[in-house]
């Protein structure tokens, strides 16, 4: 006669690994932006040139190649950031008319609905990051000083211009924007006073 034995079942549980936390900021950061391409673009060219600036001396000894690189990532940032994220995230865009007299003129652009409200995700990280990099610039630009590295602090300059003109064109529509609805805000409400006048 055939016995039957039953072996006792371990249940084990498979441990899932640990989710790093700032990953699952950075995924719950995109996830919440309107436009996680445009917010991609807005911190990894600024990203990227500090760190091709600090890092890649380690992989070549060329002064030339580095600085080349950091140069054009800096440049991809100004143009991107001016002409598109700026736009996507904030609403905003500027640029600079050179008139017949040889003056600079700033114009501003900002979206023409005026209740247009950007993205609370989009609006802080655009603004951070724009605050950020010339800051972190300029503390380069100092460490450049002190050990007499005169050629670094030329790539230093560079990106410290266009990361610093960039921030005061933003910084100016900005608040040409919030002159203009403050303006309409009031045109309404002297409208709606007038009709009610005649009502």
């Amino acid at each position: 006669m055939n016995e039957e034995t039953t072996l006792p079942v371990s249940t084990f549980q498979v441990e899932e690994p640990e989710n790093n936390s700032s990953s699952l900021a950075v995924a719950q950061l995109f996830s919440r932006s309107s436009h996680p391409m445009a917010l991609f673009f807005q911190v990894a060219f600024k990203l990227v040139s500090i760190l091709v600036y600090l890092l890649l001396g380690l992989f070549t000894s060329s002064f030339i190649i580095q600085f080349v690189i950091t140069v054009t990532l800096v440049s991809f940032d100004f143009w991107t950031v001016k002409n598109i994220t700026g736009r996507l995230l904030v609403g905003l865009r500027w640029w600079n008319e050179v008139q017949d007299d040889g003056s600079t003129r700033w114009r501003f652009e900002s979206k023409e609905d005026p209740t247009y409200k950007p993205n609370k995700v989009d609006s802080r990280v655009f603004w951070w990051s724009m605050y950020l990099s010339p800051l972190i610039w300029i503390v380069l630009g100092i460490v450049c000083i002190l050990k007499f590295h005169i050629t670094w602090l030329v790539a230093v300059i560079i990106a410290l211009t266009l990361s610093g003109t960039n921030l005061v064109g933003f910084l100016k529509c900005d608040r040409e924007s919030k002159h203009r609805l403050s303006a309409f805000v009031n045109s309404q409400s002297m409208f709606r006073s007038v009709t009610k006048l005649f009502m």
